[in-house]
């Protein structure tokens, strides 16, 4: 029977693949709980012989973590091409307080 999948996986990279796919695991999770949308983790092992009989075995991790969703800012454009809250085409509005008197 061949060796398990788990046992090799601890042996790439000295441990460190196993560790890290297990930190960037929590890392999507909890991105998925915050957002509520999907996740991804992605590992790819490539197998490639070195010529003298033996394997090297290089393994890449990819997590896709869902973004939240972020509200949209309303601006304006001036005729430098800048961003601003103000219309330009408008005139700006001079509101003071106003101040209650005693009786």
């Amino acid at each position: 029977m061949p060796r398990s999948f788990t046992e090799t996986l601890a042996d790439l990279a000295g441990g460190e693949i196993l560790n890290d796919l297990t930190e960037q695991l929590a890392q999507v999770v909890k991105a998925v709980e915050e957002t509520g949308k999907v996740g991804a983790l992605t590992l790819t092992i490539k197998i490639g012989t070195n010529g003298e009989g033996a394997m090297q075995v290089q393994a890449d991790i990819k997590t896709k973590e869902p973004q939240p969703v972020r509200g949209t800012t309303i601006l304006f454009h001036n005729s430098d091409g800048s961003l601003t809250r103000n219309n330009p085409k408008q005139g700006a509005f001079d509101f003071k307080p106003k101040v209650a008197r005693a009786e």
